[in-house]
């Protein structure tokens, strides 16, 4: 019988009750220097919580090194070791004087335990109990504003090390903590150093996953390096879990892919976006901090935390809301295929055979090579981030604040609904969204990220005959993409009423309303089938944005679209049969937005404009032989129609500013839209051959997303 091997137990248990009154409750951590643990305490009924970390000095492999570099000497050895401590001691004390910060981890206390019979210490610190964003992420998602907010707190806490002299090194998501209140927090400064003179770390330190170019290969650093490493922390965020050169999600990774990412990155090749920003303004925040010359970054960060608060008080909530991160419930089988927590080791373990001289060698001058084959600069606005930014503005609601940068006080609309032009007289009707009813025409949003209004965004119906308008719903939530059944009974829409955006349907009288998808996903842009019994739809839940189908009565749920695109505006045609929708290439910095039909089995996939150009935003003609869309051809989004199988694409009108929603009236003959070619955000109608143009609504709110109600 083989006996058990007799494991000592943990040297911390030995020291209970901590602190006269702590005791271990369980382990929550384990690094290379050291193990976490929960700890509570009781009294007079109540309990409280605690977090201690044990330092071991010195571990196996430090005693290991150290008689391998001068000898197995007691005496040198202990002085050696005293050394390390008191060098560690001085870590604490940098805790201590941090402590008053909300956005660093606060230190509460320490002891030093000396072992009786050998050389060795114990140092127990014990500080904030907090969750580590890694395993916070296990069980909730963060929407955008989260990441920002999260970027904003940390930024803070760099500052004030920043003003101590101190810089950090090893900022990463294991790093960083959330607290009860959902405060974001920097912590771990046991490997920080404190730089008074040169300016130089005598010390290859950090992970290199987050690790600046500069660091990593010995140079001199400074506080950009720090910003560098939350860079990349906020890239990974947008990027469902992604540092940038690897697999985009949901591609599987494979081991040599860390490796060829570290070495792409630290060469210096093009970052491009990451694929869920959703805005460029904070692509660009995320892209200047992980510049690869430090002279390019933010020169501190509060520049940074400027860009960030002006980002917060210029995005509509919508985008704001938008989840980003991956479904907690798809961890478990989406997130094996992404670096995380329990992988660092093995790839610091690989990555540390990479020397800095390496990056010179034939391989990695080949795979620099190969990055440099980059397709020309184009115009901003022709980029995809810039053109999806903007038909998420209209088709997930981003708020007026888009559109102008200077706040405007209350006043009562207009009393004339439409311009000097003459509608004509029809049985008509038209469905949209507007804001017009709500106290604030514009949102503001404060610098802490707090916001004095709600800028509710409710669905109405306009008659082009006597102009009465009709308010279908009326709550304190933002309605959004209302589309009405073909028999004109029933509307689908988007809300957030209950929190996450939902898909509901309503009758046309306002009453009745059922809420039909019911999930933390983001669910929206619904359709009706042409018999009004299935709906189709955009949603995130499975991680990407795919489009989907469902009944009305909830069941039947279907995944139309698989890839790795993000899928968005579709539409059912009057035949039944296919779905149209717009597929926009987030992973390319110069990929583009294309038109695509497929059936509604998810067979028949196939690209009807195909061109370098933003195509998008498209809806069949009633006949199902014609397709209005908009694009970018001539630089705006201006209307084009072509036919359904992509063919003869010729321009409607062309204007000034953006025009977008195009929605067809019964007969075939005139097209509403929604345009901003006049400053405010206002509904047109227009003849098929651009003849006519009519101005719907003209007042000083928002409306859009129009669709004719029959």
């Amino acid at each position: 019988m083989i006996d058990k091997p007799n494991i000592p137990p943990d040297p911390i248990y030995s020291y209970q009750p901590l602190w006269g009154s702590w005791y271990i409750d369980s382990l929550i951590g384990e690094g290379s220097f050291g193990k976490v643990y929960r700890i509570v305490r009781s009294e007079l009924g109540y309990s409280y919580t605690s977090a201690v970390k044990i330092i071991t000095i010195p571990s196996k492999e430090q005693l290991r090194q150290a008689i391998s570099s001068f000898g197995d000497d007691k005496e040198t050895l202990r002085v050696y070791f005293e050394g390390m401590v008191e060098n560690i001691l001085s870590e604490v004390n940098l805790l201590y004087r941090l402590r008053a910060n909300p956005n660093i981890i606060i230190y509460e206390d320490h002891m030093v335990g000396k072992k009786k019979d050998d050389i060795g210490w114990d140092i127990l610190l014990r500080m904030e109990y907090a969750t580590a964003l890694t395993e916070y992420l296990k069980k909730e998602r963060l929407k955008v504003e989260e990441i920002i907010n999260l970027s904003i707190d940390i930024l803070t806490a760099i500052s004030i090390c920043n003003k101590n002299n101190i810089i950090h090194r090893d900022i990463k998501d294991e790093n960083i903590f959330v607290s009860d209140n959902k405060t974001f927090k920097l912590g771990d400064f046991g490997i920080a150093k404190e730089l008074s003179k040169s300016g130089r770390a005598a010390s290859f330190r950090g992970t290199p996953l987050f690790m600046s170019p500069e660091v990593f290969k010995g140079e001199k650093y400074d506080i950009r390096s720090d910003l560098y490493s939350l860079g990349i922390v906020i890239y990974k965020l947008l990027n469902k879990g992604r540092i940038p050169f690897m697999p985009p999600y949901p591609h599987k990774v494979e081991y040599k892919d860390s490796d060829n990412a570290l070495i792409k990155r630290l060469t210096g090749s093009p970052i491009q976006p990451p694929a869920y920003a959703l805005s460029k303004e904070l692509s660009s925040v995320v892209l200047k901090a992980v510049s690869y010359n430090k002279e390019d970054r933010y020169a501190s960060p509060d520049d940074m935390k400027k860009d960030l608060y002006r980002i917060l008080s210029t995005t509509g909530e919508s985008v704001l809301n938008r989840y980003v991160t991956a479904l907690p419930s798809l961890k478990q089988e989406k997130i094996e295929s992404t670096i995380h927590i329990h992988d660092i080791p093995k790839v610091v373990k690989k990555v540390e055979e990479i020397k800095p001289e390496d990056i010179q060698t034939p391989e990695a001058k080949e795979t620099y090579e190969e990055i440099q084959h980059i397709p020309p600069t184009i115009p901003w606005y022709k980029k995809p981030w810039a053109i999806a930014s903007f038909s998420l503005f209209f088709i997930t609601a981003l708020s007026l604040s888009l559109f102008f940068t200077v706040y405007k006080t209350y006043q009562d609309d207009k009393p004339k609904e439409t311009s000097e032009a003459v509608v004509e007289p029809n049985e008509e009707s038209i469905l949209f969204v507007s804001n017009r009813d709500s106290k604030n025409k514009y949102i503001k949003i404060n610098h802490d990220g707090s916001s004095n209004n709600i800028n509710n965004n409710q669905i109405y119906i306009i008659n082009l005959d006597n102009k009465e308008v009709l308010k279908i719903t009326d709550n304190i939530a933002d309605n959004w993409a209302p589309t009405c059944s073909k028999d004109g009974t029933k509307i689908a829409f988007e809300s957030n009423m209950d929190g996450d955006y939902e898909i509901y349907i309503i009758n046309v009288d306002g009453s009745n309303l059922i809420k039909l998808t019911n999930n933390s996903a983001y669910d929206c842009e619904p359709s009706f089938s042409p018999d009004g019994n299935k709906i189709v739809f955009r949603s995130d839940r499975q991680g990407n944005d795919e489009i989907y189908t469902i009944n009305v009565d909830g069941t039947g749920l279907f995944r139309v679209t698989d890839n790795t695109l993000y899928d968005c505006m579709p539409e059912w045609s009057p035949d039944g049969k296919k779905i149209l929708y717009t597929s926009i290439n987030y992973s390319e910095i110069n990929g583009n937005a294309n038109i695509y039909s497929i059936n509604i089995d998810g067979t028949d996939k196939k690209n009807l404009t195909e061109n370098s150009f933003n195509n998008l935003s498209a809806s069949w003609s009633p006949d199902g032989e014609k397709i209005v869309f908009v694009s970018d051809k001539l630089g705006d989004l201006d209307l084009y129609t072509m036919d359904k199988n992509g063919s003869n694409q010729s321009i409607i009108i062309s204007n000034e500013g953006r025009d977008f929603y195009p929605s067809w009236s019964s007969d075939g003959k005139k097209i509403i839209f929604m345009s901003d070619k006049d400053g405010d955000c206002e509904i047109f109608m227009v003849n098929l051959d651009g003849s006519n143009l009519i101005k719907i609504t003209d007042n000083d709110y928002f409306n859009g997303m129009p669709e004719w109600l029959k």
